[in-house]
Parts: structure tokens; C-alpha cells; sequence
């Protein structure tokens, strides 16, 4: 399998295994390779203890095989230290395919392959948090990757998007692949406020969805200063009504946390602030919010490389609506972070803005929004009557 692109950080990754925080053993369905569960099911001396907790679902495929969660959505697996005792029995071998190589990512072509680092580990946030300017790619080599520049995109995008989608890889890597560079690149692109930023890729993604026949002349703009310049002149992106934006976000916070604040591992971060929400006075927050953004601000590139690595590991697949849920999900667990931090600042007598605290509710809203994607788009569904939000939302709740 050849590696054709990286997220920089991915060969630092170390696990802190009994350390960490927020363990990867619950909150989560935990899927058993076919592999892995023959192996359980063949191994006569351990079989027993593996396979009593293993629970199967019927899938469209065939028989998924699922890990039989205990209380509190736990692993039966997780001991008391922290430790994983089918690593401690068994031995790493022994292992889902799921277990061993979380939080890595993996993004798989017939023979290439993309690695890339869940946020949902706060070892992952840690990593990001260290890097000094733009999150990078790189190759098998360890040499930097850069996103499609125009030049580059005029000789490789077909013109319509029905050659696009689906994917035709490896021969060409074109299609979804390529529109997510120009995501990417468009996200990276410091001459536009990070508001303008997120707000360029939602049209750009709403526009191609509407025009498909048009989607090499969309990404070709959405690349070129001159129409991007243009476009943030023209768009009326910061006549929003204030209560209005803070209403929709503080009514969006309340239902995303409803079924979680009482989960094991977030009530301690979403109880009080969930409280406090419930009773927001729009008025006194005016002043506050516009204080916090400030003070926020300078959190801008950390927030700015989780989205690009997000993006980067989620934000691909044959189906344009696909890739717009998918950016959504993105913006939301951002927008959920800033929020919720924005909450505890308050809390905290808006003292600094401490770098724990966006770490954690990071690692939460991924978990929460990345580990129930089925569950937001009904919840988006049963909202708008449509999962794909119109612009003006979008607007509404970054504003």
C-alpha cells in the first residue's frame, strides 16, 4: 500500500493509554473486524472470554460484529487502571482493527492510502495545539504537500461533476479528492477572516450541488485572489442580528448536550454550563461575547488546523451532499467549542481563556457529533426538513 499523503503530525502520535483523560473505550459502538472475530472464535483457550462480549447486527453486507458494551457505554475490556485486558491477556494481536489504530484515520484507494489523526483524542489536540503556523501534508517521504494551486487544477478537474463523483482513483486523482483540496486551500488562505473562510466553502459546496455541470468553473473561482477578493467586498456577511445568532446558538448547544450531559465522561464539562444556558440573559452576554471573540481570537490557528485536519480525514466521498453533511459536521463541533468554552469562561469570572478547556469540549463535540453521524443528520432533518443548511444558517450560527 503506498502512502500518498499525511497529516504532519501523524508519526508523533503516542498513546497515554491509563493517562488519558478521555478514554476511547466508551461512548462509542465498537465495530469487530471479520478477521478479528474469527480469531476470538478460533482461539479454543481464549474464546470464552472474548466472545461472551461480542453482539452481532445484521448489515446490509452480511453480519457486522459489535463489542457488548457494559455500563456507562464501556468497554467490558476497560480494567480499572485504565488498560485494555485483551492487550493485557491476549496481546495487541488480538486487537480489533478499530482498537489498534485509533485515533488514526485511514482513507483507502484499491493501493493508496491517507493518515490522518481523530480529534476525539486529546493527544491528537495536543499535537495540533504545537504547531506554529498551517497544519501540513506530507508524503511516504516525509516531504511537504501542497494543496492544488489553479495552475495545477486547470490541467487535472473534469468539467462536469458526473466525471467527479464517484472517485477514480488511483488512476486519476481527481473528483472528491480534488474538491477537498480546494477546501483545504481555501481554509488555509490567510487573506480572508476565518468567518469568510468557513462561509467561502459552504457557498462554494452549496453552488456546485445547485450547478454540477459547473463544478470546474466553481472550484477555478473559489482558487483565483481576484474573484475571492471580489466575493468578500460584495457579501453582506456581517449584517447579522446579534440576539438572533446567539439565540440559534445557545438553542443549538442546549439540544446537541441534552442526551450527553449526563454520559460519564462529559458531565463534569457539560452540567454547569448546560445550567447556565438555560438561562441566558441575551442582553448582558452582548457585551461579554463581543469581549470573548476578542480574547478568542487568539485561538483562531488552533481552531483553523483542527478544521483542516478534519476535513482532511472526513470531508471526502462520491456523494456532494455527502460532502457537504460532512463539512457541517465539521463547523458544528467547532462552533459547539467556542461556545461551550465561551460558557465556562463565563463561569470562571471571564478569566483567561484556558487551553484545557478547548482541548477538552474539542475532544467531546467530535465524539459526540463525529461518533453519531446518523443521529445529527435526523436531528438536521427533523430542523430544516432538509439535512443541507441554506447559507443564512450557516451565517447565523458563525456570526
Amino acid at each position: 500500500m503506498d502512502i500518498i499523503k499525511k497529516i504532519e503530525i501523524y508519526d508523533k502520535f503516542v498513546c497515554t493509554a491509563g493517562k488519558c483523560p478521555f478514554t476511547c473505550c466508551e461512548g462509542w459502538k465498537i465495530a469487530i473486524d471479520p478477521d478479528t472475530n474469527r480469531k476470538w472464535e478460533n482461539d479454543i483457550d481464549k474464546a470464552p472470554y472474548l466472545c461472551k462480549n461480542v453482539k452481532t447486527k445484521k448489515g446490509s453486507e452480511g453480519v457486522d460484529f459489535f463489542i457488548k458494551m457494559g455500563n456507562q457505554n464501556r468497554c467490558p475490556f476497560f480494567n480499572e487502571e485504565g488498560l485494555c485486558n485483551v492487550v493485557v491477556t491476549c496481546g495487541e494481536d488480538y486487537l480489533p482493527h478499530t482498537c489498534e489504530i485509533y485515533p488514526r484515520q485511514e482513507n483507502v484507494w484499491e493501493n493508496l492510502e491517507e493518515h490522518s489523526l481523530s480529534c476525539g483524542c486529546p493527544a491528537t489536540v495536543d499535537l495540533i495545539s504545537n504547531v506554529a503556523g498551517k497544519i501540513r501534508f506530507l508524503n511516504d517521504k516525509n516531504e511537504q504537500l501542497s494543496c492544488l494551486r489553479p495552475e495545477t487544477l486547470a490541467d487535472t478537474l473534469p468539467t462536469n461533476l458526473a466525471e467527479m463523483f464517484p472517485l477514480t482513483l488511483p488512476d486519476n486523482l481527481t473528483g472528491a479528492y480534488e474538491l477537498r483540496e480546494v477546501m483545504i486551500s481555501l481554509m488555509q488562505n490567510h487573506k480572508f477572516s476565518l468567518k469568510g473562510r468557513i462561509l467561502m466553502i459552504s457557498q462554494m459546496l452549496l453552488k456546485i450541488r445547485e450547478n454540477s455541470d459547473e463544478a470546474w468553473n466553481i472550484m477555478a473561482d473559489y482558487q483565483n485572489e481576484n474573484f475571492l477578493l471580489s466575493l468578500s467586498e460584495k457579501e453582506n456577511w456581517d449584517n447579522i442580528n446579534f440576539d438572533e445568532s446567539l439565540m440559534e446558538l445557545n438553542e443549538l448547544f442546549l439540544d446537541m448536550v441534552e442526551n450527553y450531559k449526563k454520559v460519564k465522561n462529559f458531565n463534569q464539562y457539560l452540567n454547569d454550563i448546560s445550567d447556565m444556558a438555560e438561562f441566558m440573559d441575551l442582553e448582558v452576554c452582548r457585551g461579554e461575547w463581543e469581549f470573548f471573540k476578542a480574547e478568542f481570537a487568539q485561538q483562531e490557528l488552533l481552531m483553523e488546523n483542527c478544521m483542516v485536519s478534519k476535513i482532511f480525514g472526513n470531508c471526502i466521498s462520491d456523494d456532494i451532499d455527502d460532502m457537504i453533511m460532512s463539512y457541517q459536521m465539521v463547523i458544528t463541533e467547532c462552533i459547539m467549542v467556542k461556545y461551550s468554552v465561551f460558557l465556562k469562561w463565563l463561569m470562571n469570572e471571564k478569566g483567561s481563556i484556558k487551553y484545557n478547556d478547548i482541548r477538552n469540549y474539542l475532544v467531546i463535540y467530535t465524539r459526540i457529533i463525529g461518533y453519531n453521524i446518523d443521529g445529527i443528520i435526523e436531528f438536521w432533518e427533523d430542523s430544516f426538513d432538509d439535512a443541507i443548511w441554506d447559507l443564512n444558517y450557516m451565517l447565523l450560527l458563525i456570526s
